[in-house]
Parts: structure tokens; sequence; C-alpha cells
């Protein structure tokens, strides 16, 4: 998919594409929706079949170990696994697992890059929402507490991570669909400010053979937070 099709999706996802709010002991919405949505979009959801490798983090909540999905099987069910916000959505049960969100386990996923063959991982932090918070309010009493525990743990993942990119989105809420072109210029101006160390790599790269033919790139792949 062209970075182009991937922003004209972004400007016109809404929540009610992926979620629907519901009365539920588990949780306030259901994800259901994200299924026939992502159908619509991706061209293969079958790992094996995806041209670039990839691995999705959930938490499974009976271990309380981190469930990383790679390698075969369809990618469709460990998305929404690695969604399911705790208090918001439902766990999503899989193969004797009971499946939420992989940032109670994981904050970033970048550890499992590593194992995957990655040379250099970039990992995108995304800051806690400046938004203010309210005792009274359920869902920011589970916000809160997992912002102290990303701040606590953020130590672990960042040494997998070569580069850290930290977009500032922190004046907008989880709920900020509509803010798509200010979430997209954010995202490109902490890009634009590394690329200079990005550019360094491949440079590097290049100099371990020099005056042979150019080199495959070095495997670069990013590691996402998606918290907010």
């Amino acid at each position: 998919m062209r970075l182009i099709q991937i922003e004209r999706i972004a400007r016109k996802m809404r929540f009610k594409d992926v979620a629907s709010w519901t009365l539920n002991r588990l949780g306030l919405a259901h994800s259901e929706r994200m299924t026939p949505f992502l159908k619509k979009l991706l061209k293969v959801y079958n790992f094996e079949e995806m041209p670039i490798p990839l691995a999705i983090v959930a938490s499974d909540l009976m271990s309380g170990e981190s469930a990383v999905f790679r390698g075969k099987g369809d990618a469709l069910l460990p998305i929404r696994a690695s969604c399911a916000y705790p208090g918001m959505f439902p766990p999503i049960r899989h193969d004797g697992r009971l499946l939420v969100d992989g940032m109670v386990t994981m904050d970033v996923p970048a550890p499992p890059l590593r194992t995957m063959g990655a040379t250099h991982v970039i990992a995108i932090s995304l800051p806690s929402p400046a938004e203010s918070f309210d005792p009274q309010n359920m869902l920011s009493v589970i916000s809160r507490s997992f912002q102290v525990l990303t701040q606590r743990t953020e130590s672990q993942w960042r040494r997998s991570a070569d580069l850290v990119l930290t977009p500032d989105v922190r004046h907008i809420g989880w709920d900020g669909f509509e803010n798509a072109d200010k979430l997209i210029e954010a995202g490109e101006k902490a890009a634009q400010a590394a690329l200079p160390v990005i550019k360094r790599w491949f440079a590097e790269t290049q100099a371990i053979s020099p005056g042979a033919a150019p080199i495959e790139a070095p495997k670069v792949r990013v590691g996402l937070r998606l918290d907010d």
C-alpha cells in the first residue's frame, strides 16, 4: 500500500469503523468491526504472504507474558488483540489465552524485531496526552495507571531501540480521529529530524565494502507504541 493511500485512509477513519459502543462487563466497546475494516484495506493478511516481515504483540492475561504473533497464520485476530485496551475493549480469547493490548507486557514492541534479524530498530513512542486526570472517571483512572506503568518500564524497551521518535501529539486524545492531519504532520516532523541519523546508517553500511556495488540497506524495522 502506498503512503498516499495510508494517509487517505487515516483522514477518513473514525471510531465507528472499527468499534461500537456496548454494555459489557468486560469492556465498553466491541471491536468486531475491525475485522471487515481490515479485510477491505489490506491486500494480504496472512503473515506468510507479507513481503515485509511483521510481528504483532499482545499480552496474555493468563500467563502474564507477551504473545508475539509472526511467521504464519491470520494477522487479523492478533491486530484486534493488540488493540484490546483493558477497560475499553473485552479481551480476545484465542488458543486458551486471554489477550489484551500488547503494551501491558511490552510498552514498545522493539525486542521482537531483534529476534527477527533487524540490525537497526526505530521505536516510536507516543507521549501521554496532556489531558487532566479525572479520579471519578474509570477510563481516566485506567489510562493514568498505564501512563505511570510505561514511565517505569521505558528503560527496558529503549535498550532494544537504536533510535526513538517521539512525535508531539500530547494535545490529541485517543479518540482524535478527526485530527489525522495534525497527527501526520507531527509524525513527519519527528521523522525529518531523525533523517540525518538514518542516512548515516546507510553510509556506514556502504563503507563496510568500499568500492563494491551498492549493497542491501540495513534491515530497519519499526516498533510502535499505540496507547493513546
